[in-house]
């Protein structure tokens, strides 16, 4: 066949000369390809990530080229290259200047790679990359690896390795031995990097060190981890005069930490014969003193606080130790590992600040040198977890590019659901002290704007409670104050709302039961203490007090249906339960009937628009419904039979003062900002205005009323009112789309009898 054909030409890869004819300074086994830096451009500054967008432009224009050419295969590999390489760079903050141009590129080759794409499937095309664009594509992959986070470098050490064997085999074609053995050997180490940044990107960052325990600055140390298993091995970061000469009662740290929790008051002899300086490590089974084994490997790492180190020197040295680590933790045959950062603390000296990223960076050189049977069963077999002691290390390991693990996100949810609780309790707790000192202390904190629209009313805060309801609002954020009958004006406004046509109990599409009753008796009463409740209520009572005035000027002299207010069956009872009610919002007293299975959630939560329909339909809307007739609310009642101690609803509502009457019915007596309401006596969403046929009471959406004519800017009708004709026959109905138009103020508990006769 003749010898191979020799160029005399040099060429470049992995960013150095080779000549053809000389010896490859490239080995498999030799350290990472490092490229050429002036000293005024160090990794990571402006100057080095100018080059590297300069050669993936160049990447770029070489695929153009080959697009020009008609080789569309090659040119879609190239482009593809490119553009992966500009998002690579999009990230780098100081190349923020040219990220509209990098933009413009982006769409522009993205776009050809898709149309370059369709095309090569519907036909044939292979890719005949030429020699120098691969060995170009590949060195830029590496190079990009170097300035991307862990889970981009593998990718594109990936790509750099796929684009090193194109260049192997297009070597090999050409007989050109030297340049194959050259982009072979660099293909291996750039597989290894690859393979050592996978096995990186599972290293799980854990919250805790390794004896699972956390210092936080607030709380001081913390158990948020479990102790070490029989199946895990832990990491001392020892010190080498500790180990030969000083013993480990003198040690402090994280390594006076692991020897407490050994009991170690002496090295063995296979310990001290093993380490005899820095970088070197020995695994040794260890027993605690109630027997269980502790399994650790003892490293010393560099003291970087002592010498003259750069950051490479540093990093180095580090890996060394950490290979020792990884090399001992392999030969035990252990499942899991706990590794602690080496040289951290005092020992890191100037580079206290650089430690997270130092460890990154020796981590992976590390696991690049171990032995690829190792290395694949560390991968394989293995877990490893970097723990961090420290509370405020933990951001700056994940910024250096440590993944997090599980058990982070789940310590971190817990702790913002604590805090969350904890500003919860703060708030309730202040509530509970406005209840205790009053309107006076009230007027003086932000609820000025409250008082601004409810002023001269009786407050939720001024409410008189007892001890016990007192911690149950701090707890729960509402309280439950009972009504007895001594309490006379209060009792018998409450007794006067139960009743009703006695014709007309037990009647009805939406009735639940068919007992036979002829009337409803009170048989225990609450007040609602909500004092979040409370104030949502009167912000939304101020907002339709302020739409009512506008309304009213928008109305004109001549007025409009509904503006002056509107009477309702509960007016009388109202004036005695809930005193200063605000006519010019049309506010009053109404009822709502409810299960005991939601009744808390009501209590606790308020009445939400959002569940209507959930105990009945949504004939008038997607609204609160709400009755002037206890005989309407019946319909929707369901019994509660009878005391149940575990019952989250009967803990708070019985007790030693209040026993449970049996066979109750609950009804919540409401105060609501009716507004100017909307007339209707037909159903659906096609329901009109029955004072205004032309008017569609719900032109949009089933949740939300029609404006009003005349106004401007617009505004709503605040409520609707189900009249009796047309579709209702028996009682009229009220609903308002709006949850913080309504407070329940009282919970009634009452009972059916026939006669005089208990309806159980």
């Amino acid at each position: 066949a003749g010898p191979p054909h020799r160029s005399s030409r040099p060429f470049v890869v992995g960013g150095r000369m080779v000549q053809p004819r000389a010896r490859s300074p490239i080995r498999p086994s030799a350290p990472p390809v490092t490229r050429a830096r002036s000293s005024s451009a160090p990794p990571g500054a402006p100057s080095a990530h100018m080059t590297l967008l300069g050669r993936a432009l160049h990447v770029l224009e070489r695929g153009k080229a080959h697009d020009t050419d008609k080789r569309a295969a090659v040119a879609c590999s190239m482009y593809a290259q490119g553009v992966k390489a500009l998002q690579v760079l999009m990230r780098l903050k100081s190349l923020k200047r040219y990220h509209s141009m990098l933009n413009e590129r982006l769409a522009e080759y993205s776009l050809r790679v898709a149309e370059l794409e369709a095309s090569l499937r519907e036909g044939s095309d292979s890719i005949c990359v030429s020699f120098e664009d691969a060995v170009s594509c590949g060195d830029l992959c590496v190079s990009l690896a170097d300035e991307s986070s862990s889970a981009i470098e593998y990718e594109l050490l990936v790509d750099g390795a796929s684009w090193m064997h194109r260049a192997v085999n297009l070597a090999a074609a050409e007989r050109r031995r030297e340049r194959a053995s050259v982009c072979r050997a660099m293909m291996q180490e750039v597989l290894d990097r690859a393979e050592a940044s996978k096995l990186f990107g599972a290293v799980q960052l854990e919250p805790y060190g390794v004896l699972g325990e956390r210092s936080t600055l607030s709380r001081g140390v913390q158990r948020v981890g479990g102790s070490p298993t029989q199946g895990t091995a832990i990491v001392d970061p020892a010190g080498l005069h500790f180990i030969q000469q000083h013993g480990p009662a003198a040690a402090g740290g994280a390594s006076g930490a692991v020897y407490a929790y050994i009991g170690l008051s002496a090295f063995p002899e296979t310990v001290r014969d093993t380490i005899r300086a820095t970088g070197d490590a020995c695994y040794h089974q260890y027993a605690t003193a109630a027997g269980a084994p502790v399994h650790c490997i003892h490293v010393v790492g560099p003291d970087l606080a002592v010498g003259e180190y750069t950051r490479q020197t540093a990093a180095a040295a580090l890996a060394k130790a950490y290979e020792a680590v990884f090399i001992a933790f392999a030969a035990t045959g252990l499942r899991s590992l706990r590794l602690a950062p080496i040289s951290s603390g005092i020992f890191a000296g100037p580079f206290a600040s650089q430690a997270p990223a130092l460890a990154a960076a020796a981590i992976k050189i590390a696991l690049r040198r171990l032995p690829r049977a190792t290395r694949s069963r560390l991968q394989k077999e293995r877990t490893i977890h970097m723990c961090i002691f420290a509370e405020g290390a933990f951001s700056r390991f994940v910024a250096a590019g440590f993944n997090p693990s599980e058990a982070e996100a789940s310590l971190r949810a817990a702790e913002e659901q604590a805090a969350r609780q904890a500003k919860k309790k703060a708030i309730l707790l202040r509530w509970a002290k406005l209840a205790e000192q009053g309107m006076d202390v009230l007027e003086n904190t932000a609820a000025s704007a409250v008082q601004a629209a409810w002023r001269g009313k009786p407050q939720v805060a001024t409410i008189p409670l007892s001890p016990p309801s007192k911690k149950r609002l701090a707890r729960d954020g509402f309280a439950l104050k009972q009504i007895v009958p001594r309490e006379r004006a209060v009792w018998k406004a409450l007794r006067a709302l139960l009743q009703t046509d006695s014709a007309q109990l037990g009647r009805g599409r939406d009735v639940t039961s068919s007992s036979d009753y002829d009337s409803l008796r009170l048989a225990r009463a609450w007040q609602i203490v909500h004092p979040l409740g409370w104030t949502r209520y009167v912000a939304g009572l101020a907002t339709v007090k302020a739409e009512m005035e506008r309304i009213r000027k928008g109305a004109g002299r001549g007025g409009m249906p509904g503006v002056k207010a509107l009477p309702t069956k509960t007016a009388a009872a109202a004036t005695k339960l809930a005193k200063g009610l605000a006519e010019d919002a049309n506010e009053t007293l109404l009822l709502h009937g409810t299960s005991p299975s939601v009744l808390l959630s009501l209590i606790s939560n308020g009445l939400n628009e959002r569940f209507s329909g959930s105990n009945a339909g949504t004939a008038f809307g997607d609204g609160i419904y709400l009755a002037e007739d206890a005989g309407k609310t019946d319909q929707y009642v369901q019994k509660d039979p009878r005391f149940d101690p575990s019952d989250e609803l009967h803990k708070r509502l019985y007790g030693a003062s209040c026993s449970h009457p049996s066979a109750v019915y609950y009804l919540l007596v409401v105060r609501v900002a009716l507004g100017l309401p909307v007339r209707t006596t037909t159903m659906g969403r096609a329901a009109t205005s029955m004072d205004d046929r032309s008017l569609k009471v719900f032109p949009v959406t089933f949740r939300e009323l029609a404006t009003v004519p005349s106004v401007s800017p617009p505004a709503n009708y605040h409520s609707l009112v189900a009249e009796i004709g047309g579709s209702l026959g028996r009682f009229r109905e009220f609903i308002t789309f709006h949850g913080e138009y309504v407070y329940p103020e009282y919970l009634v508990a009452y009972q059916r009898f026939k006669g005089s006769s208990l309806v159980r």
